[in-house]
């Protein structure tokens, strides 16, 4: 499930969708979470709320951007579109040990909407790193866009593991 942050408070949206889909017993959710643009910046409020370190770790710099001929999204340059998103596995190991959490991961998606690249920049728990890395690699976007023009992004997303209890 992609949750932009422009959708409101993450967590409300969470909640909601938690009640709806409702937990039994040791099922699983991973939800995953593209993190886009922050809401304050979309919101037209003059002061962004400061971004989470692993957002600013992904973040490129105009002098990188030109040298990689990789962009970041924002200003002109237009989100890829998460088409096709399974969710990871959560694995026997991490559903036992009941482990819960984030995987953030920086990710560069290509201009024919694949993951070329992803690395984990920050995690809760190693156990949970390996599946979101094999889970992201398998998404489809339709790529970002530039003038028109399909273009490679680097982006921000994070990967949550919830067990229902």
């Amino acid at each position: 499930m992609v949750l932009p942050t422009f959708f409101g408070n993450r967590e409300a949206v969470l909640t909601r969708v938690r009640r709806i889909i409702g937990f039994a017993g040791i099922s699983a959710l991973a939800t995953i979470t593209l993190i886009l643009a922050s809401p304050a910046r979309l919101s037209g409020k003059k002061k962004a709320k400061k971004e989470p370190s692993w957002v600013q770790a992904c973040r490129l710099s105009e002098v990188e951007s030109r040298a990689t001929g990789i962009y970041s999204v924002g200003g002109d340059v237009k989100a890829p579109i998460p088409v096709y998103k399974p969710e990871p596995h959560y694995s026997e190991e991490a559903r036992e040990a009941r482990i819960q959490g984030a995987v953030a991961l920086c990710v560069v998606v290509n201009e024919k909407g694949n993951v070329s690249k992803a690395k984990v920049v920050g995690s809760i728990d190693p156990r949970l790193e390996t599946s979101a890395l094999e889970t992201i690699r398998t998404w489809k976007f339709k790529p970002a866009m530039l003038h028109g023009k399909a273009v490679p992004v680097q982006l921000s997303v994070e990967v949550t593991f919830t067990v229902g209890f």
